[in-house]
């Protein structure tokens, strides 16, 4: 498997219930071959209630630049989809973010 690293805003374990009670996570950055990606992360509920809600609202949907669906918002599903993206050369199809855009997040590295 190749080395990369996940990193997210807050760690803490209220922000981990809340994004997993919520059904998505906008705050998952991946370093992986020297480029930062940000993923949205969402699970099946979540996407299928924000789908209908903008429907109704704007007659469209606007679906999030790199968003990933996984079974369960927690860091365990996170990790388990990111190392199967990697295997299957999904980042090389997506745009990494501009490098001056990272120095102004403060992001807190996770031990996978």
């Amino acid at each position: 498997m190749k080395s990369y690293s996940l990193y997210y805003f807050d760690d803490s374990e209220h922000s981990n219930w809340e994004a997993e009670s919520k059904g998505y996570r906008n705050d998952v950055f991946v370093k992986f071959q020297d480029e930062v990606f940000r993923l949205h992360v969402y699970d099946h509920v979540r996407l299928i209630q924000d789908f209908e809600e903008e429907i109704k609202q704007y007659g469209y949907y606007q679906i999030e630049p790199n968003l990933i669906l996984v079974q369960t918002v927690n860091e365990k599903e996170i990790i388990k989809t990111i190392n199967n993206l990697i295997r299957t050369d999904y980042f090389q199809k997506i745009k990494p973010m501009e490098k001056e855009e990272i120095g102004t997040k403060n992001l807190i590295k996770i031990t996978k």
